[in-house]
């Protein structure tokens, strides 16, 4: 190759990544060439980075009550989350609430342990999966009573009588 400017622009494109060693020799018009050699590193082409799929706890829940589960804190370190998928069953399948719902209410209607799954799928198709064992505990029953007579004087027998309600169970006798 050879140039008469003193300086000049040559453009090559590297079809894939790897190390090469670049030569660039010039001459002038008495025929005394120089040359110059380095490598060139043309990084590989980069992989799509598995997002982060996060479900934030939920808290305390209680038999019959409506949790929300929150799947924001999901990221992408190399680009966006563009789906969500949820398994609030436990059945493995992602199939009970998908797309953009990044928040999801979810009603627990059994005392115990329950699994939850989130799945994240990216901008580039990669998904990951976090899960959460969510603990359901028992409604309390809730106690109340009335007595007679409302002004007892000593010695005087007083009568209890329990008006209490369990929203999930049997109220058991118990004493005072």
């Amino acid at each position: 190759l050879a140039l008469t400017a003193p300086t000049f622009a040559l453009d090559h494109t590297y079809a894939s990544g790897g190390t090469y060693t670049v030569k660039v020799e010039v001459c002038d018009d008495d025929l005394g060439c120089g040359s110059d050699t380095f490598t060139l590193t043309v990084p590989l082409t980069p992989t799509n980075q598995l997002p982060v799929a996060v479900i934030a706890e939920p808290g305390s829940v209680v038999e019959g009550s409506t949790a929300t589960l929150d799947g924001s804190g999901s990221t992408d370190p190399d680009g966006t989350i563009a789906a969500y998928a949820w398994d609030l069953d436990g059945d493995g399948q992602f199939d009970d609430a998908t797309g953009a719902q990044v928040q999801r209410r979810n009603a627990f209607r059994t005392v115990g342990t329950h699994t939850v799954r989130l799945r994240v799928t990216d901008d580039d198709g990669a998904t990951n999966v976090a899960t959460v064992e969510v603990f359901v505990g028992n409604r309390p029953p809730v106690s109340s009573f009335v007595y007679t007579p409302h002004n007892p004087l000593v010695n005087q027998q007083v009568n209890f009588f329990s008006t209490a309600t369990d929203p999930d169970s049997t109220i058991q006798p118990a004493g005072l």
